[in-house]
């Protein structure tokens, strides 16, 4: 069995199960064990909840595998969306990690002979469905004094999303006065594209994104599979409606939208293989100014995406000012080293130039990009 590939990296898929844990023993199997020996204590803590969502994501990698050509996209769709809001309901101990029992007997009903029809992915949907229809009926036991986590003030952000049809390269960059707005808020994988998510964030979205995408989706079908299959479990304080998030597939298709409740000045704007967006900003010149300074800007994405940062500082910017700024881009076998797909993962985490050293960072990229570029030619 696999880990799923790193979001960030892309990095081809690393064995974190010996060799004889083979899916062919039945990846219900495996979820069955963990439900069966894991602790009462650690339950109660949430971890194993956290175990399982991983671990139905893993899952759908596989099954994705087995389906039988009768199997109707519609149909992959649905199960897609039922997941991932039930692995989102398990996060947020809306359902219990018992209750998706169904689910896993389900799973195991339809990967015995290693094959998934039609007939039993109707089944599977509809105990998924079931499932996610109880969320939030019965109260999940937790340990007294465990922890319950609270938000983040609103991510106030601006980020493009962009791509280079002359190198295959996709990516992201952003700017924000948060502390490391590049923990969660661009996410990437090669062959499949990049999401932003910010604003009333919800982090999932950028997974759920690339799991969308690799599932065949458009970009406009993606985000409203996300959209509407977010429960808004905190309405009075981090509300859907406040959230904003882009996504562009792996050939410069893009979709984005932006929540009523976000921060003004809120908006997006989209351009030839870009899509700026951003929340409490000074005005809509600033996401304007993005995608006309990555339009006109030539030469390596990084430099396309660092102008447009820079043109959206200069018309204002986030109110607030500037505290932490971060580029991704990735290409099959794109980056230094072997089986690396990161073109180029840069975060200035907190400075009080952001974007000065973000430029920094990506002009040294650059020199890098020169010496093995230089370097190959003399080899020829």
């Amino acid at each position: 069995m696999y880990r799923p590939s790193d979001y960030y990296s892309s990095a081809s898929p690393q064995r974190v199960l010996p060799a004889w844990v083979s899916f062919g023993c039945g990846a219900a199997s495996l979820l069955i064990l963990i439900v069966v020996f894991a602790g009462g204590a650690f339950l109660a803590g949430g971890g194993l909840a956290q175990v399982m969502d991983w671990t139905f994501g893993a899952t759908m990698g596989e099954l994705r595998g087995m389906y039988t050509p009768e199997v109707s996209a519609a149909q992959k769709q649905s199960l897609d969306i039922e997941i991932e809001t039930m692995r989102r309901n398990l996060r947020e101990e809306k359902i219990s990690v018992q209750s998706v029992n169904p689910v896993l007997q389900a799973i195991r009903r339809a990967t015995g002979d290693q094959k998934v029809d039609a007939k039993e992915l109707d089944s599977l949907i509809a105990a998924t469905k079931k499932v996610n229809a109880g969320a939030g009926k019965k109260k999940v036991a937790r340990l007294p004094g465990y922890p319950v986590a609270r938000p983040w003030p609103p991510v106030a952000t601006f980020s493009i999303l962009g791509y280079d049809p002359k190198t295959g390269e996709v990516g992201g960059a952003v700017q924000s006065r948060v502390f490391s707005v590049g923990n969660g808020v661009l996410w990437a994988e090669a062959g499949t594209g990049v999401v932003a998510t910010q604003a009333v964030i919800d982090v999932s979205y950028g997974p759920q994104g690339l799991n969308l995408l690799r599932a065949g989706l458009t970009p406009t079908a993606a985000v409203k599979a996300i959209w509407d299959s977010d429960p808004d479990p905190r309405p009075e304080d981090w509300t859907k409606q406040g959230r904003q998030f882009a996504i562009m597939d792996a050939k410069g298709n893009y979709a984005a939208y932006t929540g009523p409740k976000a921060k003004s000045w809120a908006g997006n704007k989209g351009g030839a293989y870009c899509t700026a967006q951003g929340n409490i900003l000074a005005s809509e010149q600033v996401v304007a100014s993005m995608v006309e300074a990555f339009e006109k800007t030539e030469g390596h994405l990084s430099l396309r995406l660092m102008a447009a940062l820079d043109a959206g500082q200069k018309a204002g910017g986030d109110t607030r000012g500037m505290q932490s700024a971060a580029m991704l881009i990735v290409k099959k076998d794109g980056g230094v080293w072997l089986h690396n797909d990161v073109v180029l993962r840069l975060q200035v985490d907190d400075n009080p130039e952001p974007l000065t050293e973000l430029r920094r960072l990506v002009d040294l990229a650059a020199k890098q990009r020169e010496r093995i570029a230089a370097a190959a030619r003399e080899k020829k």
